[in-house]
This record gives structure tokens, sequence and C-alpha cells, in this order.
């Protein structure tokens, strides 16, 4: 039984990189991209070239990952929801709908590039397991639970102590009060979806060597992914990251018990019942509109 939950904790961090990157992006932006689940597979696919096709060093592999899942995120930003951004809550159906028509582009060109079959993508860690009393982990999997502890203190530390971070919490307080002090709006959304695409790419990295790197291995993390940020609350980075790690808990005990086929139903049937209790998520907090 341990072992299943520690299981599904480690996907839990995967859904934390994932969610966090809706969550920068709604509060700067009051939008999302649900293109966000093909950012991961991006970064699976292309590390994997890099890496095991090509040769390069499993450190410079990540890192350019890291740099193009951020321009392609800014690149859908620029082109397929910033255009619709003046409309407001008229605006929502295109960004929505434009995101989701390249989320099913990208996968058929993924899968004219890299093919249906999924590919291994080994740990450039040692293979040998540890063992910790009956739990057993693969250097892979730790190395998600570490990477998890670095983003919870490197975004505390980001928000708190840098000048992007206080910019950034402005421009998610008051947009428009932040461009009046000086601080531009449009160039604190497009570092956010940058942040939000290197999240999600670096996710892939992580993940491609516990499990296979295929052409449609985001569309069912970013559905988890997106509950688990509707559940927490858009506007709680801290509450993503808690949420994230039960959820994927929860998701394995449904699937060890129940079936995989059910988790994610049980995920969201989980989500409607909490929405119906607190629509804002466990940890959201009401806006308060002054007039």
């Amino acid at each position: 039984m341990t072992q299943v939950i520690l299981s599904g904790i480690i996907l839990g961090g995967i859904y934390a990189f994932i969610a966090l990157g809706f969550s920068v992006t709604w509060q700067t932006t009051r939008t999302l991209s649900f293109a966000q689940g093909e950012l991961v597979t991006l970064g699976a696919l292309l590390g994997y070239s890099l890496n095991i096709t090509l040769g390069v060093p499993w450190v410079i592999a990540t890192i350019v990952v890291i740099l193009v899942g951020a321009i392609a995120a800014i690149a859908i930003y620029k082109f397929a929801i910033s255009p619709f951004g003046f409309l407001g809550e008229k605006g929502v159906l295109g960004w929505v709908l434009a995101t989701v028509a390249i989320s099913i582009l990208l996968r058929n060109v993924y899968e004219l590039v890299w093919g249906k079959e999924p590919v291994r993508w080994d740990s450039p860690f040692t293979q040998d397991k540890v063992e910790i009393g009956d739990i057993s982990l693969r250097p892979s999997q730790i190395a998600i639970i570490v990477a998890v502890g670095i983003l919870a203190l490197l975004s505390h530390w980001i928000l708190t102590k840098t000048l992007w971070g206080k910019a950034f919490q402005a421009v998610a307080q008051d947009a428009d009060a932040s461009g009046l002090s000086g601080i531009s709006p449009t160039r604190v959304s497009t570092f956010a979806f940058g942040v939000s695409g290197a999240l999600a790419a670096f996710a892939g990295v992580l993940l491609a060597p516990v499990t296979l790197a295929s052409a449609h291995m985001g569309f069912t993390l970013v559905v988890s992914a997106f509950a688990v940020a509707v559940f927490a609350g858009l506007n709680s980075m801290r509450g993503i990251l808690i949420i994230s790690l039960f959820f994927g808990a929860y998701e394995a005990l449904i699937a060890r018990f129940f079936g995989a086929h059910l988790k994610e139903i049980a995920g969201l049937l989980l989500l409607v019942i909490i929405l119906m209790v607190r629509p804002t998520g466990v940890f959201g907090r009401k806006q308060v509109a002054k007039v």
C-alpha cells in the first residue's frame, strides 16, 4: 500500500509542474493554454532525440528542452491567446478553441516526426533501485521528488525576493494599476507563459525515464493537472503543490482498487464534489470587486 501511495505522489509531482504553469498564466492574464500537455510531450520526445539519437549530454539536452518549451509557450500565447485577450470574457471561447486546436495539431506533428510507438529514454542515473524498508524506488523517481522540493523553494524565493516576482504579484493583483506604476503587464504575462512552457517541458524530461515517451502522453497528464489546479485554486501556488501530491496518491489508490481506467473519472468526480462545496478551490480566495 505504501508503495502504491508513494508512486502516486511521484506522479503528482509531475502534475505540480504542469498545474503551476496554469496558475502563473491564469494569475497574470486570466487565460490558460490547453496545449500545455503537448509541451510535456515535446520535452520528453525532443530530449530523447537530443540525448539518445544525437548523443547530446543529458544536462545540455535538458537545458535546450527547457528553452524550447518556453519559446513554444510564448509563441502559443502571442498567436493563439493574446489576440483574444483584449475582448475580455467575450474572447474566452476564442483562446480556448485556439489552444485546443494547437494541441491537436501538435499531437499529429509528433506522430509524423517520432511515430506512434512509444520510445524509452533511459534515466541518466544508475538503474539500481533504492530500498527503504518495503519501499523500492528508482533514482529517476527520487529525482522527481527532489525536483518538486526544489521547485517549491525556488518559486517561493522568486516571488518574495526578486523584482520579477514582485512584478508578477503586482500584475496578478491589478494589471491596470501595475501598468500605471511602470510595470508592463504584457512583459510579465509573456514571462509567465515562458515559465509555464519551461515547467511543462521539464516535466516531460523527468517523466520520460519513469514511463515511456509517446506522441499522446501529454493528454491525460494535462487533464489531471488542470483538475489539480482548479481543485487547489488557480490563485494558490502553494495549494497546487500540496494538492498535486494528494491527487496523485488518490488516483494511484483508485487505480489499485478499482482499475486504472477509472482513475481519471474518479479524479474529475472528486473535483466536482469539491467545487460544489468550495467553488474557488480548497486554497482559493474569493475575488472582491471594489466599486
